[in-house]
């Protein structure tokens, strides 16, 4: 380890630059390892970022100091792969000015190519999940680009205070960088200058290839265009090209004439501007993104980077090439077929969309557009009778994804077998694909599967598993075919866990039975995932049992994990009260042995909305001194959430105002009024205290315009109530709609979550007034 420290001081002392913590001396002597940094005093962005966040004029010097930093790094080599907003160290100088230090480069690979990222002994990655690039997740190799998406992520933040990528669990959030679900910049702050949320969105580009090149090249870009435009003008246009030319540009925005290369982002029509189209995944279009600058000669197409197809047609690229070209008819066609969103296409477009699916510079237009050809059963037909023909890995790979893309039914016996491919794309693109088409019957032969998946791909199997699950009419059923494979007797260790997180995140049937007979099965790999299974368990029901299990529990790792699972679902509604949370949490408590267990089990204990637990922080910040500050901040915590703690009498009104909700999503709290449910997974959630025991209907209060129909639920006491979004009209008419009945055995608080579960296209599932409860 101090060998591991001293390698990584003396690669980072040779950055010397004024927005890079300095490192001046590394090395061993009799006394051990050390390290002689700068001493950098002031706070770290995060901190300031809490506080609010930053004006333009504070956004665009953190942006050229970081850049510039970044610069430096990238021209020595060095890729930092843990950038974040509490690795830049923020000090302030005269006149309200401030210097950004960049530290922390323990994480940091020295290459000027793609190279592989370093996993821990399980597979599992380095980093911090809300900014970390989709390629790291994917197991891909890393580079430059994977800093500048992290430095997207950063800017994203540092304007609206809120993740871009957002979910209540590390995998949510995983999942939601994969599949590139945001709320756009432009929807958070609709004051910014759309250059500006342009180039941000240009850093965050779900494909490497479509961000920029260099952070110099992303630096200029914002010098030139960004910055000079200032907060005043939204409508200059956004002209990117290689550093040091002016020749070929793109541009955002309408322009007139041709004398430059244009990308038009939204509904242009013709053939001679350059559209931005995004892959048919069921997500809404993408922001307006600007493409790497175009080259003289062929455009640049973008390739597609599973799960998402991506491309940019740049419009005067276009025009050279079809100048160029021997068979200039064929491919003005091919243009306007790829430019257009529902392109309607006969036999021959067919045939030279498949020609073009060959090649690897026209791929992935080529692909695109055979995800959105309009044809039916005719071009579905088309798609599966050239599986076999296809010759190009990358061709296959697409032509698969296409399949899954456009859920072509009855072929779930041509793609299985592809999960065995020689090629790697093609085997991911045969599990992402599977994971549209499989259906009931289906499952047990994908499973039998999984025993073959390459460990850096297990990612895929399991998504594939899971999706395909979650799309079954009857959960119930759905999981049986998984719980029969976990049980099977050959099943090898790696694959009991993997079915064990496909059945955590699933959930139904016997699956949290099966998962808490894995938490004392004998393989500690098969226990350690059964625990991570339980940390994602939707409700606070299997609480009782970790409590019983932690003095059983040998490993160490396990234990922690156990506590770690614990310090979830006491954040979760469940049939129990906040009451018997506690007493399950003091158990878990008493029965840590050291100090990080401890700790573990006091933030299990703070997550609970009693009065008894604010009491028991009170008394350790009395007994044990070095504990105190930490005490008296979770007593607080438990303090402000009680006083937002509703008594339910025989009629009552529960205002947003009392919500809990995420902070550092879209929603916010406007005008007493919950808006901007935009995103899967959005929730929020209020603790009720109910005296009398009984049956009590649940409404409510809502409006909603949107003529596509959004799904949330309501959990509370153990009782799961599905609904329907009710039109109102207009987003000002509140309509109390009532979600069923629950029944509450006995007094206590209790926690009720409001999440949505299907939310229309670039439309809010709904403006949310209040909860209504009627004792019956």
């Amino acid at each position: 380890a101090v060998d591991t420290l001293i390698r990584e001081a003396q690669q980072q002392s040779v950055l010397q630059h004024p927005n890079i913590v300095t490192v001046h001396d590394a090395g061993v002597d009799e006394e051990g390892g050390f390290i002689v940094m700068e001493l950098v005093k002031g706070e770290t962005l995060e901190d300031i970022i809490m506080r609010g966040a930053l004006t333009l004029e504070d956004f665009d010097s953190l942006v050229r100091q970081v850049m510039e930093g970044m610069s430096a790094a990238h021209e020595q080599g060095i890729i930092h792969l843990d950038l974040k907003p509490g690795n830049l160290m923020v000090q302030w100088l005269n006149a309200g000015r401030f210097q950004v230090k960049i530290l922390d480069f323990g994480l940091a690979k020295t290459a000027k190519q793609p190279v592989q990222q370093d996993t821990d002994e399980q597979g599992g990655l380095y980093g911090s999940v809300h900014f970390m690039a989709p390629e790291q997740f994917e197991r891909a190799d890393v580079d430059v680009r994977t800093d500048i998406y992290a430095l997207g992520c950063i800017f994203y933040y540092a304007l609206t205070q809120k993740y871009p990528f957002t979910g209540d669990t590390n995998p949510q959030v995983m999942v939601a960088h994969l599949y590139h679900r945001l709320t756009p910049l432009a929807a958070l702050r609709p004051d910014l200058p759309a250059n500006l949320v342009q180039w941000v969105d240009w850093l965050i580009n779900r494909v490497p290839t479509s961000r920029p090149a260099s952070v110099a090249e992303a630096l200029q870009v914002y010098q030139t265009t960004v910055a000079e435009a200032g907060t005043g003008a939204g409508t200059k246009k956004l002209i990117t090209g290689p550093v040091g030319t002016s020749s070929s540009r793109l541009m955002t925005g309408s322009t007139t004439g041709t004398s430059s290369s244009r990308l038009v982002t939204g509904g242009a029509a013709g053939t001679s501007s350059s559209k931005l189209v995004t892959g048919a995944g069921g997500g809404a279009p993408l922001p307006s993104l600007p493409s790497r600058p175009a080259k003289a000669g062929f455009p640049k197409w973008a390739s597609v980077t599973l799960p998402f197809l991506v491309i940019v047609i740049g419009g005067l690229g276009v025009k050279r090439f079809i100048e160029r070209s021997r068979e200039a008819g064929r491919q003005q066609r091919f243009v306007e077929i790829a430019s257009s969103d529902k392109p309607q296409v006969t036999d021959l477009d067919m045939r030279l969309l498949f020609d073009y699916l060959e090649n690897p510079k026209t791929s992935a237009a080529a692909a695109q557009a055979l995800s959105q050809a309009e044809g039916g059963d005719v071009v579905n037909n088309m798609l599966v009778s050239h599986l076999g023909s296809a010759k190009h890995p990358m061709a296959r790979a697409n032509l698969v994804k296409i399949i899954g893309l456009r859920e072509i039914g009855g072929t779930f016996p041509q793609i299985l077998p592809l999960v065995r491919d020689a090629d790697t794309n093609v085997r991911r693109a045969a599990w992402t694909a599977l994971g549209f088409i499989t259906q009931g019957d289906d499952l047990a032969p994908l499973l039998a599967e999984l025993p073959n998946v390459p460990d850096k791909e297990a990612d895929f199997a399991e998504q594939a598993a899971v999706s395909a699950i979650e799309a079954q009419s009857d959960r119930n059923i759905a999981v049986v075919p998984v719980i029969a494979a976990y049980r099977g007797g050959n099943t090898k260790d790696a694959v009991r866990a993997l079915l064990l997180r496909v059945l955590g995140r699933v959930g139904g049937g016997d699956s949290l039975a099966v998962i808490m007979e894995a938490v004392a099965d004998p393989a500690v790999s098969v226990r350690k995932a059964a625990l991570s299974a339980i940390a994602q368990w939707p409700s606070s029901d299997p609480l009782p049992a970790l409590a019983a299990r932690l003095p059983r529990e040998a490993d160490p790792a396990c234990r922690l994990l156990l506590l770690t699972a614990a310090t979830q679902l006491c954040s979760q509604s469940g049939e129990l009260p906040q009451s018997e949370l506690f007493a399950q949490a003091q158990r878990l408590y008493e029965a840590s042995k050291d100090v990080r267990e401890k700790d573990q089990a006091l933030a299990a204990m703070s997550r609970v909305t009693d009065p008894q637990a604010a009491a028991f922080f009170d008394a350790l910040s009395v007994r044990d001194p070095q504990r105190k500050a930490q005490a008296t901040a979770m007593s607080k915590g438990i303090n402000a959430a009680l006083a937002k703690v509703t008594p339910v009498t025989d009629t009552t009104t529960v205002s947003a105002e009392k919500a809990d909700y995420p902070k550092l999503g879209a929603m916010d709290l406007m005008a007493d009024i919950l808006v901007n449910w935009l995103s899967v997974g959005d929730w929020a959630a209020w603790y009720l205290q109910f005296d009398q025991p009984g049956k009590y209907e649940i409404a409510v209060r809502q409006a909603s315009e949107s003529q596509r129909e959004g799904v949330y639920q309501v959990v509370i006491a153990g009782k799961t109530l599905r609904a329907s979004v009710v039109r109102t009209g207009s987003t000002q008419e509140f309509r109390s709609c009532i979600v069923g009945e629950v029944e509450i055995k006995r007094p206590g608080i209790y926690r009720l979550r409001l999440s949505a579960l299907e939310v229309p296209e670039r439309q809010p599932l709904f403006r949310l007034k209040a909860i209504e409860l009627v004792r019956k």
